[in-house]
């Protein structure tokens, strides 16, 4: 361990370094475990940095928004172009068929726009949640 403090001296000053005192193809075990820790760490900081700047990068929808291209239950028949109710994740909502077809009672509905607090619905061709 001696050896390894004198390989690098510094004196008045000026810094010098002797090549000839470097062991030959050995690496210090410490170094080896050194570099693996300071990757290791620099990994996971780069890894929770990129995980934030893709987050912030998707657009996260609220209120109706949220609810375009859900599924919906009618809860009262809707003739076309006019208005009824349906009911999208339990909240009850006044929508306008936008479809050809009549939307009947209990029908599964598609949402496929909104205006102002109407939803825009289609009649979903198979009831799946029946």
């Amino acid at each position: 361990m001696l050896t390894r403090l004198h390989q690098i001296c510094i004196s008045e000053g000026k810094f010098s370094f002797n090549p000839a005192a470097v062991n030959s193809g050995s690496v210090p075990a410490t170094l080896i475990i050194l570099f693996i820790i300071f990757f290791l760490v620099l990994f996971i900081i780069v890894y929770y940095i990129a995980k934030i700047i893709t987050s912030q990068r998707s657009r996260r929808y609220t209120g109706a928004e949220s609810l375009i291209n859900k599924i919906g239950i009618a809860q009262s028949e809707i003739n076309k172009n006019e208005t009824g109710t349906v009911t999208v994740d339990g909240v009850p909502w006044e929508a306008v068929n936008i479809g050809d077809e009549v939307i009947k009672k209990y029908d599964n509905v598609v949402i496929k726009d909104r205006r102002g607090v109407k939803l825009l619905v289609k009649k979903l061709g198979k009831n799946i949640l029946r």
